[in-house]
């Protein structure tokens, strides 16, 4: 699993490396926002699924305990509400971003 957390870091960490250590030499605004939403929906999908797991592993091991199950399928939900969120985000920039002309 500690193989796998590096993986999903390194993938933005080998796309800097790629251009000679500038994440992205442009002066253009459109791109320098489309880079960090890019950037963030990463970093969010990423503490998403590892609070996935967490949750899961709270489930698993909950036993008799109802209130630490009931913890586990909370932070399943605040998980999957976040991701909604982030991708809803990407979507409503995506529009604002045509109405004001920005490619």
């Amino acid at each position: 699993m500690i193989k796998l957390f590096y993986k999903v870091l390194a993938i933005p960490l080998a796309h800097a490396a790629d251009t000679g250590g500038n994440l992205h030499p442009t002066k253009d605004l459109g791109q320098i926002l489309t880079s960090l939403i890019d950037m963030a929906t990463i970093l969010a999908l990423s503490i998403a699924v590892i609070m996935i797991l967490i949750a899961g592993y709270m489930m698993m091991t909950a036993g008799a305990n109802a209130e630490q199950f009931k913890n586990g399928q909370r932070t399943i939900t605040y998980a999957i509400v976040g991701l909604i969120i982030v991708f809803l985000s990407k979507g409503i920039i995506a529009i604002v971003r045509n109405i004001v002309g920005l490619p």
